[in-house]
């Protein structure tokens, strides 16, 4: 079963290093890491981008023993992320709800098979030609494991949430990935000021395009698409099989918050791949009415705190 990065011990011993508590568990045909994650009115767990199943059927016994699990944890409920898409009867028959996606239903696959020409030529012209230039420009680009170097990509993506009315991680979150193998972040240069950045995670076959911010104000140097066709080739050199710009929309609504970085995404190439999005399995439902009923307020409360 080929399961996504955030079922990876990897992922699993950083959200222990961030004090989360987590459970394995595994069968002949699903395995799953879950978090145990809180509300005010109690815990639950999350299955990010899991069960890992190895077909639909496999989702039953996987939410069994999730069940089981969270019963002797005294979880509301458990929320889980399917790695394949799951017929509307079986999600009838085990009563899994419809919630609001944590991580996106679609992402855009890009194969790192073909030769560097082939990917360079099923890109747009424009950034064939941003990244052949780019050192004639002046910029420069660089990778780092030094957590003393997040505060790039933290301050950059702090202009941009402030900007753009949305919620970041917060530095301490992102800074804490830079003290594991997993992540890379690169950085590009110009002038000696760092203009864009962006941090990626790489597992056996997969590099995961994770955060990124540019400098709007040398946003004509394309610099984050540059750093885009650079993280690319480097994941091939370094022999993975994919890269994962890990969230589209599949909205033809120009109005969709996500159309624009979803057409940017698609100027690299690749292919779509749609997951099983988020459900709830419930297991407290009186407090897990009131769960609900008092999310989109707290939604709206840190919406107009990021203002």
């Amino acid at each position: 079963m080929q399961s996504h990065f955030l079922q990876s011990e990897a992922w699993e011993k950083f959200q222990n290093f961030e004090g989360k508590t987590t459970y394995r568990l595994e069968d002949k045909d699903f395995s799953l890491l879950a978090i145990e994650d809180h509300t005010p009115l109690g815990n639950y767990l999350f299955i990010p981008y899991g069960p890992t199943l190895t077909s639909q059927a496999g989702l039953k016994s996987a939410l069994t023993a999730a069940k089981k699990l969270a019963v002797a944890k005294k979880c509301l409920f458990i929320r889980l992320e399917p790695t394949i898409p799951i017929d509307e009867s079986i999600l009838k028959e085990l009563k899994l709800q419809k919630t609001k996606d944590i991580d996106p239903k679609y992402t855009l696959i890009l194969d790192l098979d073909p030769s560097e020409d082939t990917l360079l030529s099923n890109m747009e012209q424009r950034k064939r030609r941003y990244y052949k230039t780019y050192e004639k420009k002046g910029i420069s680009i660089r990778t780092s494991h030094d957590p003393a170097d997040a505060k790039i990509l933290t301050s950059l993506l702090s202009t941009l949430a402030e900007n753009n009315h949305f919620q970041k991680h917060s530095d301490k979150y992102l800074t804490d990935q830079i003290n594991f193998d997993f992540s890379t972040l690169y950085i590009a240069e110009f002038e000696g000021k760092p203009i864009a950045a962006a941090l990626v995670y790489d597992d056996d076959t997969t590099r995961y395009y994770a955060h990124a911010a540019t400098d709007y104000e040398h946003r004509n140097l394309a610099a984050g698409a540059i750093l885009v066709v650079k993280m690319i080739m480097d994941a091939k050199a370094l022999g993975l099989k994919y890269y994962d710009f890990w969230g589209i929309t599949i909205s033809e609504d120009p109005k969709d918050p996500w159309y624009g970085f979803t057409r940017y995404k698609k100027t690299f190439g690749g292919y779509q791949k749609s997951y099983g999005g988020t459900y709830d399995y419930v297991i407290n439902h009186t407090k897990y009415n009131l769960y609900t009923a008092l999310r989109p307020i707290n939604r709206l409360k840190r919406k107009i705190l990021h203002k």
